[in-house]
């Protein structure tokens, strides 16, 4: 590889990289040479100046120096792009501007500037041996490696706006990364004095390539294994079963109705402080949790003016959850979360160590702590759906501890998804913009209805474009009509259809649909009574009731013991129950993982 080739893959990589945001990579490209860092310099120093802190921006002189002279040199003996010697300026201007927020952190930023300027060497010494020496102009461009090198690991101190509070527990992870760039350089200096071979410049780039791969690995095995020893102990909640849930029944190019909502354009916006509340709503049934869920994936993928570095935190309350607090399970999941997309804030979490109990037991600790964290932790969009399920007293103490937090932490926008519920709603319709499902969900259920209905012909192996197929298709489009905005509706009634035995029962089904989740729930329960004995209703009618009575999640095998023992049993005689037993309740239940719920709790009234 030649100079110039490296050179422009190290500024590639610089700029590529997914440190760095869209928005500072822009700011740093508008800067071309080293007096844009002085304009700033002199901007800065007034304005420490008028505020009486002025922090000696004269100590970085020798940096700025060092980097001048090197700036000389390679423009003088390697044919670089301009834009190659600009990326040594740009950055600077952007930390110095970032940092100035909080005077610690500047003066930190200084100390990385004065300490790297003083290990640099001073080029314009060696300049009689980089006249044609093609292994010194490689040997300089591992030198702009390691100043990208400084930039980067300084960005990723300054890039959150790090308060007071976290310069001190953050600043030795900086200091420690410093040091190995340090080595670096002091390594690279060595090769000036030196005849060097093409091989000897190999062996330079792959040490250094190691030695900052071999530190990232170790940093990240000591924090993953404090991440774990903490969250092992307070045990937070991942929606898992939920998750999984929905990424299994959702559909392909569903939602998208909402991109173009105004409410919702103005919640993704992170300076529009007026709507950083969005309200969700719609009857039961209408595919909210789906559409949550949709939201999230499109946040952690940047959508739109989202930063790819936003934390993307979310709660999804289940009913079948009642025995535990939701708040301080919601909580203790954010906090999960939030460090989990922000390890630097790691050790303000572990300052909380020897309060362990205090933030697993006590939900005005935890909600103190997740406070802590959010101050730090940049833009958040939290989310949190089906906050009807849980009882009124419990949604809202979630509810109220929610929006004042949103009022404390001008980085936080919370969406939440619900149905109108009038506890709910007395507390959002002031504050929260809304947007009601309504009808909008219209195209994605008459989607969702047509792909199914290929699926159901194709078992009965009738294909869609013959005059049957065409037949049977119309008679189901009315589905999507009659659910009226309910996504459950529509697949309960697909789910029914599905375990009709002949071709001619799903016509007569369909020309006859349910009115609403009730009689689509009561045909459902009538096929039931109907297609069982008197051993399969006992089973299938204990089974409900445990599951209406259940305050957790039940686990398939605890379902089935429990079956399996009947008033005056003093044995158990155990054995494993049919393949798809559970088949039996038709499409009321559903399996989640290894636990079995209702479909939607809307099923237990």
């Amino acid at each position: 590889m030649s100079a110039p080739e490296a050179f422009e893959k190290a500024r590639a990589k610089f700029l590529n990289g997914k440190e760095l945001s869209r928005a500072h990579r822009d700011q740093i490209l508008q800067v071309k040479n080293i007096d844009d860092v002085y304009d700033e310099t002199d901007r800065l120093q007034k304005e420490q100046a008028k505020s009486r802190s002025l922090r000696f921006l004269g100590k970085i002189k020798p940096f700025l120096g060092c980097l001048q002279q090197y700036s000389e040199v390679v423009e003088t003996f390697v044919t670089v792009n301009p834009a190659i010697l600009a990326l040594i300026w740009g950055p600077i201007k952007l930390l110095l501007k970032m940092s100035s927020i909080y005077i610690r952190s500047f003066e930190k930023l200084v100390d990385v500037f004065t300490r790297i300027g003083d290990c640099l060497p001073q080029f314009s010494r060696y300049a009689e041996r980089f006249q044609g020496n093609n292994e010194l102009h490689l040997v300089l461009a591992l030198f702009y490696e390691d100043i990208l090198d400084v930039y980067l690991a300084t960005y990723k101190f300054v890039s959150g706006h790090v308060r007071p509070a976290l310069v001190e527990l953050l600043w030795p992870n900086l200091d420690g990364k410093l040091e190995l760039i340090r080595s670096n350089i002091n390594r690279h200096k060595e090769l000036f004095t030196h005849e060097v071979t093409l091989n000897v410049i190999i062996d330079a780039q792959h040490a250094r390539t190691e030695a900052l791969e071999y530190y990232e690995k170790a940093r990240k095995f000591e924090t993953d294994k404090k991440m774990h020893d903490f969250m092992s102990f307070l045990s937070p909640t991942l929606y898992e079963g939920q998750i999984e849930r929905i990424k299994e029944k959702r559909c392909n190019d569903t939602g998208s109705w909402i991109k173009h909502e105004r409410p919702f354009k103005r919640w993704l916006n992170p300076t529009d402080q007026s709507a950083s509340l969005l309200w969700l709503t719609g009857i039961p049934g209408a595919g909210k949790s789906f559409l949550s869920w949709d939201i999230i994936t499109w946040l952690q993928d940047g959508y739109q003016d989202v930063n790819i570095t936003a934390s993307v935190v979310y709660a999804f309350i289940s009913y079948s959850e009642q025995a535990k607090n939701p708040l301080l399970s919601a909580i203790h999941s954010f906090i999960y979360q939030i460090v989990l997309k922000n390890s630097n804030i790691l050790p303000m979490l572990l300052g909380h160590y020897t309060q362990l109990k205090k933030l697993h037991d006590n939900q005005e600790y935890a909600v103190s702590v997740l406070k802590e964290l959010l101050d730090h932790a940049g833009d958040v969009y939290m989310l949190v759906d089906g906050l009807d399920e849980c009882n009124e007293c419990n949604r809202r103490k979630l509810l109220s501890t929610l929006l004042e937090l949103r009022n404390k932490c001008s980085n936080l926008r919370i969406l939440i998804s619900s149905q109108s519920e009038a506890d709910i709603s007395e507390l959002l319709k002031k504050t929260a913009a809304v947007i009601q499902i309504g009808n909008n969900n219209h195209a994605d259920i008459d989607s969702y209805v047509k792909t199914q209905s290929i699926a159901l012909l194709n078992n009965f192996e009738v294909g869609h474009s013959t005059n049957q197929g065409r037949e049977i298709i119309a008679m189901l489009d009315q589905i999507s009509k009659k659910a009226e905005g309910m996504f459950l509706y529509a697949r309960l009634v697909m789910d029914h259809l599905k375990t009709q035995y002949y071709l001619r029962d799903v016509k007569e089904e369909a020309s006859n649909l349910p009115t609403g989740l009730s009689e689509a729930y009561g045909r459902i329960m009538k096929k039931i009574t109907n297609c069982t004995n008197r051993n399969e209703k006992s089973h299938v009618k204990r089974l409900f009731q445990l599951l209406c009575s259940a305050k957790r999640d039940i686990r398939e095998i605890e379902l089935h013991h429990a079956l399996l023992i009947r008033p005056g049993d003093r044995e158990l005689e155990y054995h494993e129950p049919r393949k798809g037993w559970l088949d039996i309740c038709g499409p009321i239940i559903e399996t989640r993982g290894d636990t079995v719920a209702f479909v939607h709790f809307s099923a237990r009234g």
